[in-house]
């Protein structure tokens, strides 16, 4: 565990890191829902029973966060966290953030994860410094021309890689002066290049054009690792990427493997010519007729059980969401892990589940940089509201 400094600083920088992030997500979210009106119900609920429920760890949650979360999960459960309280208190609580974005670097997932099968890698590319998996130097032209060969590629920024943000795919088919042009679209960022995973049938058969994920969410409390969400991503029709927010679907994922019956998506729709807004759907199926009702993840045992033992191999981070993916042989393969993994409450539920009690007792009652925040920068007015 951290030192009382370490998690202090650590509470600290984070803070400042993602409050001019979270001030805009809450004056959006405040403007959303300020006159929106519900039903007398949830005035009720959030009167007499969140509240309270709340209050018990000296937390008061704002009403629109709470509009919010009951918008996106129709759920009135006050174990629901709202996205203000998980991003500023609850991640970097678990997670150092001084650590987060050297680990979640694809580009050295081959020193973290050396015994885990991952996509094989073309080049990997660090500033204007080209290499091998092992990062053994090679020239632009050799990592250029290993792209010219048969087959899939998949092209992504090694961080900050949120919603999918950058990822292309091609093909060697493709011809030399357009892959060149694509390729030189990256330079001077950290990029990695690899071929695209041939998936297990029963995955593609929701959408082949992507490779659909298994995305569990694990928490490590007192040296024991708990999956505490599991979802099945998957790509809409001609996406590269399986991400809802790109039309994509997430479906949950039952202990025995099976998939829930209706998935979860968020569909672009246009109103008037040229403008566009996101509409939240339950569907029964993808684009190609698969049904997710009587469907099963492959490999599912396999799956569980790598998340878990991979999760006690980084100290620094308790709160992880791993993408997985199951190729051919049925194998896991490593994907990427997320060091600030959103919420899936929309699809499975409170987040933390039966663990929520525990865990909100953790944070709220026994941090130790709480009362050192506090006492220094309490009058701050936006650490003010944070603490």
């Amino acid at each position: 565990m951290r030192t009382k400094n370490e998690r202090t600083f650590d509470s600290f920088y984070y803070n400042f890191q993602y409050d001019l992030y979270m001030v805009g997500r809450d004056v959006k979210t405040f403007k959303k829902y300020r006159f929106q009106k519900f039903d007398p119900e949830f005035y009720e609920a959030y009167k007499n029973v969140i509240r309270p429920y709340w209050k018990q760890y000296g937390v008061r949650p704002g009403l629109h966060w709470i509009k919010r979360t009951y918008n996106t999960t129709h759920r009135l459960d006050p174990r629901c966290i709202p996205a203000g309280i998980w991003y500023r208190r609850i991640i970097p609580h678990f997670n150092s953030v001084l650590y987060e974005r050297q680990l979640q670097d694809k580009n050295l997932h081959h020193l973290l994860f050396h015994s885990m099968k991952r996509p094989e890698t073309v080049f990997k590319c660090i500033g204007s410094e080209y290499g091998n998996d092992d990062l053994a130097p090679i020239s632009r032209e050799e990592a250029y021309a290993r792209c010219l060969q048969p087959g899939k590629y998949i092209i992504k920024p090694t961080t900050d890689t949120f919603e999918g943000t950058g990822i292309k795919v091609f093909n060697g088919e493709d011809g030399q002066e357009s892959i060149y042009a694509l390729l030189d679209r990256y330079a001077g960022l950290p990029f990695i290049v690899q071929r695209f995973v041939k998936q297990h049938p029963d995955l593609a058969a929701f959408n082949g054009s992507t490779l659909n994920t298994v995305r569990l969410v694990t928490l490590v409390l007192d040296g024991q690792a708990h999956i505490i969400s599991s979802i099945l991503r998957i790509g809409a029709d001609g996406n590269c990427v399986d991400n809802v927010s790109m039309g994509g679907y997430q479906v949950t994922i039952r202990p025995d493997g099976s998939l829930e019956s209706t998935a979860y998506t968020n569909r672009k729709v246009e109103t008037a010519p040229g403008e566009f807004t996101s509409k939240v759907e339950y569907v029964d199926h993808t684009h190609t007729g698969a049904r997710f009702e009587g469907s099963f993840v492959p490999s599912w045992d396999k799956l569980c059980r790598t998340a878990c033992e991979q999760a006690l191999r980084l100290p620094y981070m308790k709160l992880i969401g791993w993408d997985l993916g199951v190729d051919e042989q049925g194998d896991v393969v490593l994907i990427e892990f997320n060091a600030c993994p959103e919420q899936n409450e929309s699809t499975c539920g409170p987040s933390f589940g039966d663990l929520t009690e525990r865990v909100l007792e953790e944070v709220f009652l026994r941090h130790p940089g709480r009362s050192v925040l506090k006492q220094h920068y309490g009058s701050y007015p936006t650490l003010q509201k944070i603490l």
